[in-house]
């Protein structure tokens, strides 16, 4: 079977101060809850967010 832990997909474009809002709160969910998460956006936008997260210390 599958595991047991949750996947969710989230609109990183979505939102107010999107990307960057959205995907602190993705990353701050996966490591703080254990969530699989799955980013849906512009992927240049998002991958920046993302790294933003980790220059930052967010991540």
């Amino acid at each position: 079977m599958g595991s047991s832990r949750a996947r969710i997909a989230i609109d990183a474009m979505g939102g107010d101060f999107a990307p960057d809002e959205i995907v602190a709160g993705a990353l701050r969910a996966h490591e703080e809850l254990g969530v699989e998460v799955l980013l849906v956006g512009d992927p240049e936008l998002v991958r920046a967010s993302i790294e933003k997260a980790f220059i930052f210390g967010g991540a």
